[in-house]
């Protein structure tokens, strides 16, 4: 056996640690410290470095926070700016924010009243328009600062990108957040919390400057999607020693990222970090930069990020990483679907954790979701989606017309008796909705124990099974008449409602919509039933 060249001792071993360390250190500051070369000619495809050069040298020539009239003028200018980008694009919605009045309580104590003067801008995606990703970045500055890198470079750079998007509609939505307030407590990203458009987000990048120039990088993140989308760039710079000297409170500096990611939206924090000398001070300025290297190194990354994320349907998809779905644990989905049998349109209802059923609907080619209806639901974050589908085939060889029979004969004046009956099922049900209301229903032929109403309400509806096929229900109804002692009579003159029936037999092709569903779904995510069937068939009658 060879000697050891280096013994198993104190000082040896420590001498390889150093070593090593040092090492490390040595590369990564100068991978930190190089920066891309800007292009020799004034257009690149999509971006114009010149164009952006002079925007920045523009707005960073002087401090202009919040509270000052030079902020007024940058507002204006950008304002500008983006009214030539929009010009002759109606996917392109432009608001200068002058009516968000926001307040919040800072701590137990103290309350913080903030009139916005954001400037937003919408890019409605060909595609995908329920939900948005957000670009953030401020252009107001602390008080003493020109503000070059914190926050001009991102301001010019998001301006970029406007014109990249108006030249290139994207397939989803994005939202250029042009936020004022930031400086003095985050209170742009806070009053546009309160903004109407912030319903719609589902994903962010904020673009800072908590350094003065030097290499981008992304230092923050909870969401893997967005952060994953950065592996396009051109060249993707990204450390988390920046993201845990934030978790450590080693840098106090606090961005846009905290209020959004607060509010529950997955996103990153994109920003300047070197020469923090020089952050928030007189010095921050465009001539700090040296040349364009700085200003290039983010155009072309975000430019590079947008181009991936126009494509995605839903930046956000998995950004929650406690929802995480594959073959052996797959996403649910609930499946209904309700045929009009005077009309015979027909409906799907597919409901889920609403980003990912988004994905899963989007991935079945027949279902145009230009068609498709997101309606209220009663549980939080489950979605409910409502499209256009094949008709069902669950009595075949018959029209849907006569799946089921209803009708309605008036026994007395506070007295109605309905026949029901559905062809192939076991299962029908009376719905009221309007007209007179219901006080008490009894089913003939059933115990008359059980079936009045115990409630002071009104009754809504009675659900009929049978052990039989086929079977007629007959129902007496009782009508009411609100605040009467005996309630006989209502101030309307029809009972209005729908009778429907319900089938739960997929066998030989009688959902086809269904077993397109099982053809199409992605193997993370599965089926399952919405109600006590699968198929709906209704009618609506009066008495």
């Amino acid at each position: 056996m060879l000697p050891s060249l280096l013994p198993f001792e104190r000082l040896p071993v420590t001498i390889v640690v150093l070593v090593c360390y040092l090492a490390a250190i040595i590369s990564t500051v100068i991978v930190q410290e190089w920066l891309p070369e800007a292009p020799h000619r004034a257009r690149n495809p999509g971006l114009n470095l010149d164009e952006a050069w002079k925007d920045l040298k523009s707005i960073a020539q002087v401090a202009h926070p919040f509270n000052s009239h030079q902020n007024d003028e940058v507002g204006a200018y950008l304002v500008k700016r983006l009214k030539d980008i929009k010009k002759g694009k109606d996917f392109v919605t432009l608001d200068a924010d002058d009516s968000t009045n926001a307040w919040w309580y800072e701590g137990a104590s103290h309350i913080t009243y903030m009139e916005s003067r954001n400037i937003v801008v919408r890019f409605d995606g060909s595609k995908w328009n329920e939900s948005a990703i957000l670009f953030n970045a401020h252009y107001d500055t602390s008080s003493l600062a020109p503000g070059a890198t914190d926050d001009s470079v991102a301001v010019v750079s998001l301006l970029q990108i406007a014109q990249y998007l108006a030249d290139h509609r994207p397939e989803r939505s994005i939202i250029l957040l042009f936020n004022n307030g930031e400086e003095d407590g985050l209170h742009g990203s806070r009053a546009f919390m309160q903004y109407s458009w912030n319903g719609t987000i589902s994903s962010f990048v904020n673009v800072e400057g908590a350094g003065a120039g030097g290499r981008p990088n992304l230092f923050r993140s909870s969401s893997a999607q967005i952060t994953n989308a950065f592996r396009s760039a051109s060249h993707p710079h990204g450390s988390s020693l920046f993201s845990d000297a934030f978790r450590l409170g080693l840098v106090r500096s606090r961005t846009d990222y905290d209020v959004y990611t607060r509010a529950g939206i997955p996103g990153v924090d994109y920003a300047f970090y070197q020469n923090r000398q020089k952050y928030h001070t007189m010095d921050d300025t465009v001539s700090s930069l040296h040349d364009q290297r700085p200003l290039w190194a983010m155009m072309e990354n975000l430019h590079d990020l947008v181009q991936v994320l126009a494509r995605q349907s839903d930046a956000g998809i998995s950004d929650d990483t406690r929802f995480v779905y594959f073959d052996e644990s797959p996403l649910k989905a609930w499946f209904w679907q309700s045929a009009d049998l005077g009309t015979g349109n027909s409906t799907i209802t597919l409901a889920g954790l609403r980003p990912h059923l988004q994905r899963v609907i989007q991935e079945v080619p027949s279902i145009d979701y230009d068609t498709v209806k997101w309606v209220d639901s009663s549980r939080p974050g489950l979605g409910v989606a409502q499209f256009p589908g094949v008709a069902p085939r669950s009595v075949p060889n018959h029209p849907l017309k006569h799946w089921v029979d209803i009708t309605l004969e008036r026994t007395s004046p506070s007295k109605v008796m309905a026949r029901i009956s559905g062809m192939d099922t076991r299962s029908c049900q009376l719905s009221f909705e309007g007209g007179y209301k219901v006080s008490e229903a009894w089913v003939r032929g059933g115990n008359a124990r059980g079936y009045e109403s115990s409630a002071s309400e009104p009754l809504k509806s009675i659900s009929l099974w049978s052990r039989s096929w086929n079977k007629t229900w007959e129902v007496d109804i009782d009508l009411v008449v609100p605040g009467s002692s005996n309630m006989t009579r209502d101030v309307a003159e029809v009972l209005r409602g729908k009778a429907s029936c319900l089938w739960s037999d997929r066998a030989d092709g009688r959902i086809p919509a269904l077993d397109e569903l099982f053809v199409f779904f992605p193997t993370w995510a599965t089926l399952t039933a919405l109600s006590g069937g699968l198929v709906e068939g209704w009618k609506t009658f009066s008495a």
